[in-house]
C-alpha cells in the first residue's frame, strides 16, 4: 500500500464538510476513510519530504478546515507552504475524539 500521490482534494473537503456540518457520528465511516487519506498524504508529505521543504511558521495559529479548503480550491501557494504536520495532528485528534465519545467503552 502507497501513500496518496496526489494532493487527496476531494476527501479534504468531505473532511471539511462534515466537520463544519458537526455531523461525525452519522458519517463515521465515510469521515474515517477520508481523513485516513488526508492524514496519509500528511504523513508523506512530513515523513517523506525533501530537507527543503518549508513549513508556515503560523501554522498552529491558521485553522486547519480554512488550510484544507484552500489546498483543495487550487490555491497556488497554499500547497507549497502547506503545514501537513498541523493538518496530520487535528484530523487523528478528531479521530480520537469520536472514538473516545462513541466507541470506546466508558470507564
Amino acid at each position: 500500500m502507497n501513500y496518496p500521490a496526489d494532493v487527496p482534494v476531494q476527501e479534504m473537503l468531505n473532511v471539511v464538510k462534515i466537520l463544519r456540518a458537526g455531523t461525525v457520528v452519522s458519517n463515521r465511516a465515510e469521515f474515517a476513510l477520508d481523513a485516513w487519506v488526508v492524514q496519509g498524504y500528511c504523513q508523506k508529505q512530513i515523513l517523506g519530504a525533501p530537507a527543503d521543504t518549508q513549513f508556515v511558521s503560523q501554522a498552529a495559529e491558521q485553522d486547519p478546515l480554512a488550510l484544507m479548503e484552500s489546498v483543495a480550491n487550487g490555491e497556488p501557494q497554499a500547497q507549497l507552504l502547506f503545514p501537513w504536520e498541523l493538518i496530520a495532528s487535528f484530523l487523528l485528534k478528531k479521530i480520537i475524539e469520536y472514538i473516545l465519545t462513541n466507541v470506546a467503552p466508558q470507564v
